[in-house]
C-alpha cells in the first residue's frame, strides 16, 4: 500500500545538512516546504514507490513530467537519496498543526517594549474590572481611563470619561494626607456624578459616604469599600504602566545616543585611515 496518495498534501521535515542532494537545483531548500502529491509510479530499476510533488513556490525544480508548473516540481523516492530527496524525510501534512505553530509565531513576535508595557498593564485593568463586576454597560462610566499623579501637593486626579469627568482629591492645607481618605471622597463624587444625585455641600462625609454605599449598591450591586479598593488598585496600576514607559523610553534615549557615539567614532576612523 502506498504511503502516499495523489492530492495528499506533505511537508518535506529533514534539515538540509541530513541529505546528501536536497534538492535538484541549489536555487532552493526543500526543507520545510510545503507541496501536493500530484503523481506515483513504481521505478522500474528496483521496484521501488516515487511521488511526484508539486510544491507551493518555485523551487528551481522541473514540471513533473506535465503534472505540476514548470519549477515547482520535484521526484521524492522512497529508497534514493543521491538522485532525489528520499521518502522518508515526507510526511504527510497537518494543517492544523502548522496554524497553531503560525499563532504561537504571531503571539511571541517582538513588538516595541513600550506596545509589550501598554498590553501588560490593559490586560491587568480588565482583570480588575472583571474581579470589581463591571463587565460592561453604564458600568464603564465608573471605570478609571486616566490617572495622574502630583507627590508634590498629594494631589489625585482620576479621568473617569466623559459621563462623570475629571474628579480630584486632596488634602486641605495643614491636614495630615491619608490616601484612604483621598479615595472615599473620588468614590463618593464618582458615583453621586454617575447616577446624577445631587450631592449637598453641607452634608458631613459619613452622610455622603452612607448615600453613595446605597447608590452604588441600588444600581450596581456592588459595594462601597469593594470599589475604593478597585480604585485604588486601579490607580497604582496606571502609575506602574507609566513609570515602566518613563524607563523605557529612556532606555530608548540611551540606546539612540550610544548609536550616534558609535557611528562618530566609526566616521572619525574612516577618516583618519584616509
Amino acid at each position: 500500500m502506498n504511503k502516499f496518495q495523489i492530492g495528499d498534501k506533505v511537508i518535506v521535515t529533514a534539515h538540509k545538512e541530513e541529505m546528501e542532494y536536497p534538492c535538484i537545483s541549489a536555487k532552493k531548500d526543500l526543507f520545510n516546504l510545503v507541496g501536493t502529491i500530484c503523481g506515483a509510479y513504481t521505478s522500474w530499476d528496483n521496484g521501488s514507490m516515487s511521488y511526484k510533488v508539486a510544491f507551493e513556490e518555485n523551487i528551481g525544480g522541473h514540471d513533473c513530467d506535465g503534472t505540476c508548473k514548470d519549477g515547482y516540481g520535484q521526484i521524492v523516492n522512497e529508497k534514493y537519496l543521491k538522485l532525489y530527496v528520499n521518502e522518508k524525510y515526507l510526511k504527510l501534512y497537518d494543517e492544523k498543526k502548522s496554524e497553531d505553530k503560525i499563532m504561537q509565531k504571531k503571539k511571541y513576535e517582538k513588538k516595541p517594549l513600550e506596545q509589550q508595557i501598554k498590553e501588560k498593564y490593559e490586560s491587568k485593568r480588565k482583570v480588575l474590572d472583571v474581579r470589581v463586576g463591571f463587565t460592561g454597560g453604564h458600568e464603564q462610566t465608573l471605570v478609571p481611563k486616566k490617572v495622574y499623579h502630583d507627590s508634590t501637593t498629594s494631589t489625585i486626579v482620576i479621568d473617569f470619561g466623559d459621563v462623570v469627568g475629571k474628579i480630584k482629591a486632596k488634602p486641605i492645607a495643614g491636614d495630615k494626607y491619608d490616601p484612604s481618605v483621598a479615595f472615599n471622597i473620588i468614590a463618593a463624587k464618582a458615583i453621586y456624578k454617575r447616577f446624577s444625585f445631587p450631592f449637598e455641600s453641607d452634608m458631613s462625609s459619613f452622610e455622603a459616604k452612607i448615600t453613595a454605599k446605597y447608590l452604588l449598591h441600588k444600581n450596581t450591586g456592588i459595594a462601597l469599600d469593594k470599589y475604593i479598593k478597585y480604585l485604588k488598585n486601579m490607580v497604582q496600576t496606571f502609575l506602574q504602566e507609566d513609570a515602566e514607559l518613563e524607563k523605557a523610553e529612556q532606555i530608548r534615549k540611551n540606546q539612540k545616543a550610544k548609536n550616534r557615539i558609535r557611528k562618530e567614532r566609526q566616521k572619525q576612523r574612516r577618516q583618519n585611515r584616509k
